[in-house]
């Protein structure tokens, strides 16, 4: 109160507006308020002389709207009772949702359809979702008699609003628009204000939108425990039904059967792209049983996506807050990173290091962003254990995101692939689907880069993410690094050289194809759905796309040339003075990458297709296991993937991480 004192003193009193300034917010309330008068005049004529009662003993509903719109909370209010789930933080309904009951003596149907991000455009929108928002129809067959729109009047309706739901409306047919009615929630906003008050102030986008609706419009407050404005909102129906001709919303054809038809199809091919990646898992699980070791330190780069999905993953990740997060672009300007961001916290026992990289455009990468990428490897020297390409769950992936990542990973040199995982952000937007669902609906374009990534993925759920969630992802890490020879021990060259003799190579080899072997069953039915945490396999292989087979991550090419140099110098210093064959790390892993490699490619293969015959890989895993015609058995009761060296090389004590280890 002093200082209000000291500040009125300092002013010479009170704030006064300008009269004119006065005058014209005046003028601007009186047209407000006669246009307002006029829109709820001509809304009683147009309904003048249509039944209120056109006998509908069976009324159907379908709910539309964006995330977080209060559909939920309608359905419920429309029922009379608390069949649909609301959920008070970040989750939503991410299913078609169908409850039914008795209101006013009708049967009534209501069916709520998931809702797309905020003011996100329709190419936003992820397929699954606009797959979801579709199929919606056929829940209430033959079809809604009226399709509501929900309109939170907490927030304000922009123009991004209006595109928003005029694309997303596109995704049903034109005629749709003649059955739906703007369902305004959150009544208790308004005030003393009327609704048609509210439609006038706020502007020509929300007025667009009732228009379009034919001036149908109804406000939900659900502070309100009485029963009129339902019933008032079914009178409305009835009028609109009547209208129609006591018609319902058609979208053409036989609705519930194509969808029907469409989603088999996409179950089936979940299925696939679940059972495939499966037996790979078995196969590799078999391949590297029991060599497991864990880092002491986890480095990773996280690339991709938006500047705050990124920061958001990187704070889930260290469990603390230290990448800056921005809340939505309307409310603030985001400040843009220019620089790599490098944070380093301790989590599940290891020191872990996450360097954050700016956003990439979908424009090719110019000379300034590779020397940025490669600034972000010197942050994690001598280079990142994993590079984790995140894609966010709510929005799409199309071709221009597959080749802007395809284009920005070539930066980081051939080898980057090997050493990349996708991570997909916001996986409470799934809403307990599983991710696969996503990767199969969005095509192309994705599965290409996690075919790149030898299938492997991960999902951080929630921004309360679970400590195990993180432990899952460095576990993955770690298998993926042991996978392609990224020892984690101290060792002498003798000790190295001496794991890495012919002799030694053999004995690996057909190891590898004895458990190959162990784990040949005749073909059966795989059993859905696939051994999983949360919404992520445990382990996925190695890429298969045509790429590169040399492991490890060439970015830091002064130091893993010079290491390479080194080595082959002294390996040929060893031969001469042993007189014993040795392989180098690099001979070594190609060996064993070709040997897996076609491993995998004979598990994917049908049961009645022939083996190939022919010189190594090891004779062709010894004729495809001597012309087995089964498959790789499913595993059942696993929980990790440990992927590891050989057994035959002596790894050390797990004390630190030299940079050869990681190259």
């Amino acid at each position: 109160m002093e200082k209000i004192d000291q500040m009125v003193k300092s002013s010479g009193g009170h704030y006064e507006t300008e009269e004119h300034v006065s005058e014209e917010l005046k003028e601007k309330e009186r047209t407000i308020s006669r246009r307002a008068e006029q829109r709820r005049t001509d809304s009683l004529k147009r309904t003048t002389g249509l039944p209120k009662d056109t006998g509908l003993t069976d009324l159907r509903i379908l709910l539309l709207g964006r995330g977080n719109s209060g559909k939920s909370s309608a359905g419920n209010t429309i029922l009379g009772g608390s069949g649909f789930k609301v959920s008070q933080t970040d989750q939503r309904s991410a299913q078609c949702e169908v409850r039914q009951g008795s209101v006013a003596g009708r049967h009534v149907t209501v069916v709520e359809s998931p809702g797309w991000f905020y003011n996100h455009p329709l190419q936003d929108t992820s397929e699954m979702d606009k797959l979801k928002i579709q199929d919606s129809v056929s829940l209430c067959p033959p079809g809604p008699h009226a399709v509501l729109l929900a309109v939170p009047l907490r927030y304000a309706f922009t123009k991004a609003q209006r595109v928003a739901v005029e694309e997303h409306m596109t995704l049903l047919s034109q005629s749709v628009w003649s059955h739906a009615i703007v369902l305004f929630t959150h009544g208790d906003h308004l005030g003393d204000r009327s609704i048609e008050q509210h439609i006038e102030a706020e502007g020509e986008d929300l007025r667009w939108l009732v228009d379009t609706c034919g001036d149908r419009y109804h406000v939900f407050n659900n502070q309100k425990t009485d029963d009129t404005q339902v019933t008032e909102l079914l009178q409305k129906m009835e009028e609109m039904v009547a209208g129609n001709r006591g018609g319902h919303y058609e979208d053409g054809g036989d609705v519930s059967e194509t969808t029907s038809e469409r989603k088999k199809i996409r179950e089936e091919h979940v299925h696939t792209l679940m059972t495939k990646i499966q037996r790979q898992i078995t196969a590799l699980k078999a391949l590297f049983e029991g060599e497991h070791q864990s880092l002491p330190e986890v480095k990773v780069m996280l690339v991709g996506g938006e500047q705050d999905q990124r920061s958001r993953a990187g704070n889930l990740i260290l469990k603390d807050q230290v990448f800056k997060q921005t809340p939505l672009k309307e409310f603030k300007t985001q400040t843009k990173l220019t620089e790599c961001v490098r944070q380093q916290r301790r989590v599940a026992g290891r020191k872990v290091s996450v360097v954050n990289c700016p956003d990439w455009s979908t424009t090719p990468p110019s000379q300034k962003t590779k020397e940025v990428l490669l600034h972000g490897v010197t942050l994690c020297s001598p280079g990142p254990h994993t590079v984790l390409v995140t894609v966010d769950v709510r929005s799409s992936f199309c071709e221009a995101d597959r080749r802007s990542v395809e284009e920005h990973m070539e930066l980081l040199g051939d080898r980057v692939w090997r050493r990349a995982l996708v991570l997909f952000t916001r996986g409470w937007w799934l809403g307990g689907r599983r991710v696969e669902e996503y990767i199969e609906a969005e095509g192309e374009p994705l599965r290409r880069i996690l075919e790149k990534c030898g299938y492997r993925y991960h999902v951080l759920n929630s921004s309360n993410v679970d400590i195990s969630e993180v432990t899952e992802l460095m576990e993955k890490i770690e298998d993926m690094v042991m996978r392609d020879r990224g020892h984690f021990g101290q060792m002498t060259l003798i000790k190295r050289l001496r794991g890495r003799t012919e002799e030694q190579w053999k004995k690996r080899e057909q190891e590898m194809i004895e458990r190959m072997r162990s784990v040949t069953t005749e073909p059966e039915e795989p059993t859905l759905p696939a051994v999983r945490r949360r919404n992520s396999m445990q382990w996925f292989p190695p890429s298969m796309s045509g790429g590169t087979r040399s492991s490890g991550f060439d970015t830091m090419s002064v130091v893993s040339s010079q290491a390479e140099t080194d080595e082959t110098r002294q390996k040929t210093l060893f031969e001469r003075l042993t007189g014993v064959k040795t392989l180098t790390a690099e001979e070594w892993k190609k060996r064993e990458e070709e040997l897996i490699e076609t491993m995998l490619t004979f598990v994917m293969t049908e049961p009645q297709e022939p083996s190939m015959s022919g010189d190594t890989p090891s004779a062709k895993v010894s004729d495809w296991l001597n012309r087995h015609p089964g498959r790789i058995a499913l595993s059942s009761g696993h929980d990790t993937m440990s992927i590891a060296p050989p057994s035959q090389v002596d790894t050390g004590d797990v004390t630190s991480v030299r940079d050869e280890d990681v190259s």
